[in-house]
């Protein structure tokens, strides 16, 4: 397996569909995105792993790897709120400060935007028009508190009201209540 695959599997971007607990053999889906080492097994407590990933009683007991995961996604975050928009040169260099190959930190970024995308616009196909237009526009807005992307706040609105058509009033009553009892 390589370093990337590894660091992907880590992250929860690899590419099992199962997660299986090592002490009673339990299955559960994977969720994309949530690393199966994070997940406690509903029938024992043990830690979970990646359905045919290498394990051994020592993961159990090793939080390095946690914290590694942690650090990579935050540099890698860090890396594009600091340089948007960078020429592969800059990411190259970039792999080479992580002491990785470019082509492996390629694989994780490539990974992780795929998976921030694939969360978003769930309701992409749906028209404006099909959603309260009062509440689209609040939504928006109040979407735009996350990103600067018109696109992605519309989407994300557009998430929050396929399931609750007045989500947003919903919301804004909600703060308004909290911040009263203050």
């Amino acid at each position: 397996m390589s370093k990337a695959a590894k660091l992907l599997e880590q992250l929860g971007l690899g590419g099992t569909d199962t997660c299986v607990c090592p002490k009673c053999n339990t299955e559960v889906t994977h969720t994309r995105g949530v690393p199966c080492d994070t997940i406690e097994c509903p029938k024992c407590g043990n830690t979970m792993v990646g359905k045919g990933m290498p394990h051994t009683d020592e993961d159990d007991k090793n939080s390095e790897v946690d914290m590694d995961k942690k650090k990579l996604t935050n540099a890698v975050a860090n890396f594009f709120i600091e340089h948007p928009y960078p020429s592969d040169d800059k990411v190259h260099d970039f792999a080479d400060s992580l002491k990785m190959s470019a082509h492996d930190l390629e694989e994780i970024i490539y990974s992780l935007l795929t998976n921030l995308l694939r969360g978003v616009g769930k309701n992409r196909g749906k028209a404006d028009s099909e959603f309260n237009s009062s509440e689209l526009k609040m939504g928006i807005g109040i979407e735009k508190e996350h990103t600067d992307d018109i696109d992605i706040a519309t989407q994300i609105a557009k998430d929050h009201l396929a399931e609750i058509p007045d989500y947003y009033t919903r919301l804004i009553k909600m703060e308004k209540d909290a911040k009263s009892k203050k």
